[in-house]
């Protein structure tokens, strides 16, 4: 896991943050521009969101031509690496939901 380290801009550096929010559900609650907002505060702060792909724009599209086993596995390997999670849950989702129990077991492994 990464350490918690503070540069001289007090900027948390190093650290790998996982943002899960719902994509194919849509984000009639929450809109991209918010989502947007989140992770570009996290980037500003210092930490390496790895699911930036999120919100940008076109994503819904780009996930809906992956195929779903391959999304499910490079999700799993960024959960893995993460050394935190943010989940945005104002949206209904499946998959963010399996994400907090992908991410809640890992934890427990460990």
């Amino acid at each position: 896991m990464s350490q918690n380290l503070i540069n001289p801009k007090n900027k948390i550096s190093t650290m790998k943050v996982y943002f899960a929010c719902s994509m194919r559900g849509g984000y009639q609650n929450t809109g991209l521009v918010n989502l947007k907002k989140l992770t570009g505060v996290l980037q500003e702060a210092g930490f390496d969101v790895l699911t930036t792909h999120t919100t940008e724009d076109g994503s819904i599209e780009k996930e809906n031509s992956l195929d779903t086993a391959h999304i499910y596995e490079r999700d799993y390997r960024w959960i893995e690496e993460c050394d935190f999670m943010i989940a945005e849950i104002s949206n209904p989702s499946l998959g963010v939901g399996a994400e907090i129990s992908d991410a809640t077991a890992l934890k427990n492994q460990s």
